[in-house]
């Protein structure tokens, strides 16, 4: 398996947990009762369960779109990892 496929998954994996830990993290801010069903969810938890998660999203898609735009890749760079990689992978063979 390639090395930029292994970095993908583990990139994704990663990215996966993070999102579960903010989801539970949101739940438990809003104080959402655990196992609750309809009708058993106070007004409150449900407001708190919009208004946490909205500007937490947002903020996290900033910095998200803040940390990509920090990485300059234009055509030229972008050949260049294309060539290194090819020359990586005849040196693994």
């Amino acid at each position: 398996m390639s090395h930029a496929i292994r970095l993908c998954r583990g990139l994704l994996l990663g990215v996966l947990l993070h999102f579960l830990m903010l989801a539970k993290f949101v739940l438990h801010w809003a104080r959402f009762p655990a196992g609750a069903s309809v009708g058993q969810v106070s007004d409150d938890a449900v407001w708190r369960l919009g208004a946490y998660p909205v500007p937490t999203i947002l903020t996290t898609g900033l910095l998200i779109m803040a940390v990509i735009s920090a990485c300059q890749l234009d055509r030229a760079g972008h050949e260049e990892n294309l060539r290194k990689l090819a020359v990586n992978r005849l040196a693994e063979h």
